[in-house]
């Protein structure tokens, strides 16, 4: 997946957005941070009771987000979520691995298992 920085976030967001951001990530208020191919999830913790569902894409060309804040896209929560994966990458479960180890063990990861059954698709779809 394409690698990003600091300053390519905050090209693409904006300087107003992207430094809301600061208190989300710099408070680590993302967390249960997931990787699945060339997109990414996570949970942030906003000003509501319940935290936010993040997701990203992040393609050769094209970065959006999704949240579930009143936004709704490319706000504060999924500046947030690309700066801990630019700055934290190895903090991200990689989705097809735990699968693959909670279905088969390390064996199954390593031969190459995937998500044909669909598992991981109906899990982040929504």
């Amino acid at each position: 997946m394409t690698k990003l920085t600091e300053d390519e976030i905050r090209e693409l967001f904006g300087d107003k957005t992207f430094y809301k951001r600061l208190d989300y990530y710099g408070s680590r208020r993302v967390f249960n941070s997931v990787k699945i191919e060339n997109a990414i999830y996570a949970q942030v913790m906003g000003s509501s009771a319940e935290p936010y569902e993040v997701r990203a894409f992040i393609g050769d060309e094209v970065i959006s987000t999704k949240c579930t804040c009143p936004v709704g896209s490319m706000c504060k929560h999924g500046a947030a979520l690309l700066l801990k994966w630019a700055k934290e990458p190895s903090s991200f479960v990689d989705a097809y691995r735990f699968l693959a180890l909670v279905k088969g063990g390390v064996t199954a990861y390593e031969e190459g298992a995937d998500d044909s059954d669909g598992c991981l698709e109906r899990l982040f779809s929504g």
